[in-house]
């Protein structure tokens, strides 16, 4: 990725993240997964958009995925209660504590 590539049309990226968005609200999980996954490698520090894509991951049955991102939004937002209950669920439709 070059550093063009993420000075460009910071509306383009917000684009991206609502169109993530919007795939998540319609079911559309997958492609939920891949728009905002793209979307956070151009914006990173996204928290919100991390805890997105961990919960798009966990509707389209890709729970170790999905804890993984979650633990990464964590990192950032200790002390969301919702996001550490979701880990929690997924965590024990996985077999982990």
């Amino acid at each position: 990725m070059t550093n063009r590539s993420r000075s460009i049309a910071p509306e383009a990226h917000e684009a991206r993240l609502l169109l993530g968005r919007a795939h998540a609200a319609g079911g559309r999980q997958d492609e939920a997964v891949k728009v905002l996954a793209s979307y956070i490698e151009l914006v990173p520090k996204h928290d919100e958009a991390r805890k997105d894509l961990a919960e798009a991951l966990a509707a389209a049955g890709r729970v170790a995925p999905a804890i993984d991102e979650m633990n990464a939004y964590l990192e950032a937002r200790p002390d969301d209660r919702d996001a550490q209950e979701a880990r929690l669920q997924w965590m024990i439709s996985v077999g982990e504590q």
